[in-house]
């Protein structure tokens, strides 16, 4: 545990980074610590106060579910890293309205609103990955006219319109790696996002005529397309457009061994190629797991509920069946 007042040095004087990080904290009171830069990352935090001075909390590998803060706390914070949390949902971090960088990979959301970002007019960067998210609305990302990285990658979304993000319009960098998507309306997206550098498509579920003709977009347009995200080699054996794999529905039969315009690069052993898949099917495995936990620990909180409910119920009837008594009692002596 960290005193409140530990930081709180002087009335002009403001430390520039703190760092905590590897111990077992799980609640740290910040509110009064004159400090700039927090780092609190691979602890047991479950929650985090705040204080005005902060610009920067670097704070990913706990269990942070919310983040708490005065009124005036949040014109200052400009980077929020809560990688590898227990984020549910943006709402609990909404109030943080001057933040440019948003990290929130591999946390439990799983359902992102129309006003979920409407606040976040300053942000730049925003990463989303590994989480549960299955769908997207237009304008969810209305308000983001300075984003330029977002990272949407191994999520649920089984499809994905560009206009989602229509009004920003300096975007660089969009990884929608490890989804269930077919195809997109691709064919704008050099006019819609003119400084476009690259594209993460990786892992999904590719018509291969359709992969063809946005991969020549891609070349034509000068936007690169990325696939470190997969199995390198792995493409070897599977129809596959630049390296990323898809699936031939006209014929099906061509799915385990053509290549289409392979990516030119030297292919891992088959040794690393199997090491890398089985790391993917862990990665999906605990982050199942996660879940089931998660859904677990809900389900043993609501039978502590109600087991705690039947034994105050209980106790009640054992009052009431007292208070009966003596009523019968004083009735008699009446």
């Amino acid at each position: 545990m960290v005193d409140q007042d530990a930081f709180t040095i002087g009335a002009n004087t403001v430390v520039n980074t703190v760092e905590l990080n590897n111990n077992n904290l799980t609640k740290l009171d910040m509110k009064k610590a004159k400090v700039k830069k927090l780092y609190v990352f691979n602890n047991t935090l479950e929650e985090i106060f705040l204080s005005p001075w902060m610009e920067s909390v670097i704070a990913y590998d706990n269990n942070i579910s919310s983040i708490l803060l005065d009124n005036t706390s949040s014109k200052s914070l400009k980077t929020l890293h809560l990688n590898n949390n227990s984020i549910t949902s943006i709402e609990s971090i909404q109030h943080l309205d001057s933040l440019e960088n948003l990290i929130l990979s591999n946390n439990r959301i799983d359902t992102v609103n129309l006003t979920s970002f409407a606040k976040f007019t300053n942000l730049e960067k925003l990463e989303l990955k590994q989480n549960f998210i299955s769908n997207l609305q237009l304008g969810t990302f209305a308000q983001q006219e300075s984003l330029k990285w977002i990272d949407l990658s191994y999520n649920n979304l089984d499809q994905f319109d560009f206009d989602i993000l229509s009004s920003s319009t300096v975007l660089e960098r969009i990884y929608l790696d490890g989804n269930r998507l077919k195809s997109m309306n691709h064919q704008f997206l050099k006019e819609k996002f003119p400084s476009l550098k690259e594209i993460g498509l990786t892992d999904n579920s590719w018509d291969c005529t359709y992969l063809i003709q946005l991969a020549w977009y891609c070349k034509k347009h000068s936007i690169g397309l990325i696939t470190y995200h997969s199995a390198v080699g792995y493409t070897t054996n599977h129809t596959n457009v630049e390296g990323i794999l898809c699936y031939d529905d006209d014929n099906p039969l061509t799915n385990g061994n053509i290549t289409m315009h392979p990516h030119d690069h030297n292919f891992e052993s088959e040794d690393n190629t199997l090491h890398t898949l089985l790391r993917n099917v862990n990665e999906n495995m605990r982050r199942f797991n996660d879940r089931h936990e998660y859904e677990a620990n809900q389900t043993n909180k609501l039978d502590s509920n109600v087991y705690e409910l039947a034994n105050n119920h209980a106790e009640l009837q054992k009052e009431l069946s007292s208070l009966r008594q003596s009523l019968m009692k004083i009735q008699l002596t009446l």
